[in-house]
């Protein structure tokens, strides 16, 4: 996805996009999976203090795996934007949002 931000004009909202999925997967493989392999060493080592427990390890892991899905659906997105051009496509929920008339601003006594 990187490489497809140099080859295409993209607009600034679907860069946006990229960019965020990008940095949010660099940054999950970079520093939360090592994380998560140092406590794995650290539960394995019987003279580590504190020693992260199983059910820590499991916490964490289901932690990463909520980022997993979060970024898989965000490449998902992209996926779906590069098939159509790299054009939004405008769902009727944000079509809703954007005719909802502002809240009424309550008159002063």
């Amino acid at each position: 996805m990187d490489k497809e931000t140099k080859e295409n004009n993209l607009s600034e909202e679907v860069l946006g996009k990229v960019l965020s999925a990008v940095g949010s997967a660099q940054l999950l493989m970079s520093q939360k999976f090592q994380q998560f392999r140092g406590l794995c060493e650290q539960n394995l080592n019987p003279d580590a203090n504190p020693r992260p427990t199983a059910q820590d390890l499991a916490g964490f892991w289901d932690l990463l795996q909520l980022s997993i899905e979060d970024i898989s659906m965000k490449f998902d997105e992209l996926y779906h934007l590069k098939a159509n051009s790299w054009q939004l496509v405008e769902t009727p929920e944000k079509r809703k949002e954007e005719k909802k008339p502002p809240p009424p601003v309550p008159k002063k006594p």
